[in-house]
């Protein structure tokens, strides 16, 4: 499909392209009305391509582009060409448009996008939210979505309190937090568990003093031990 692309004829009085020596200028103006131009003054061509087109030796296209580069006008990267202030000359209006010039930016590798709007690339212009900001879009709307929907999880932040105000050695309750966070134990079972090590030797002796840390008993799944009780005799009996 053929494209017409224009551009003022105050172009040949502009300062920057004034200075400009034949080859450049000719290099200048085929980034500007390229048959892979689109929208957006970005899109992807070999540079095998540029220097067929042009006539050009490709090493001298290489060594136009790095002084283009260096200035800030155009930017070729991995096959990929961007003319830096081209959005600002245009008219983006009507939703078919925007839609338009938004899958075109979505071709383009992040990386590489990165890029160009670090040269100057006013991809506000565009109207477009970054990808960055999409992102943390679709993270509200998610966010939204299960604040909105009734929960069948477990509150697993009141088994822990359970947990800690039944287990009797009581240190280092942040990091036992985030581990029965990670394991999320059946509380019952860990419930009863407890109840039965507090009778077992380990726990009832010297006053309690071999209770493993909560954290470690939790880490080593404790509630699963087969827990072993001595019965103290009855020399009465």
């Amino acid at each position: 499909m053929s494209k017409n692309t224009f551009f003022h004829t105050r172009f040949w009085q502009d300062t920057y392209i004034c200075d400009l020596d034949p080859i450049e200028k000719l290099l200048f103006i085929y980034a500007i009305t390229s048959p892979y131009l689109g929208l957006t003054g970005i899109y992807e061509v070999p540079l095998k391509y540029v220097a067929f087109e042009t006539g050009l030796d490709k090493d001298m296209v290489v060594k136009i582009f790095n002084r283009f580069e260096q200035e800030g006008k155009v930017i070729y990267r991995n096959g990929w060409l961007c003319v830096v202030k081209y959005p600002k000359y245009q008219k983006f209006s009507g939703e078919k448009l925007l839609i338009a010039v938004e899958n075109e930016i979505s071709r383009v590798p992040k990386d590489i996008l990165d890029i160009f709007i670090d040269y100057g690339y006013p991809i506000d212009t565009l109207s477009i939210p970054s990808r960055d900001r999409e992102r943390e879009r679709d993270k509200e709307m998610d966010i939204k979505k299960s604040k909105s929907q009734p929960s069948n999880l477990p509150d697993y932040s009141n088994d822990f309190s359970n947990f800690w105000d039944a287990y009797p050695r009581k240190v280092g309750k942040a990091n036992a937090e985030k581990v029965w966070k990670k394991y999320q134990p059946p509380l019952a079972e860990v419930l009863a568990a407890i109840e039965a090590q507090k009778q077992s030797d380990q726990w009832s002796r010297d006053g309690g003093k071999f209770i493993p840390h909560p954290t470690t008993w939790l880490n080593g799944k404790r509630w699963e031990d087969e827990v072993e009780v001595i019965e103290s005799l009855n020399l009465d009996a």
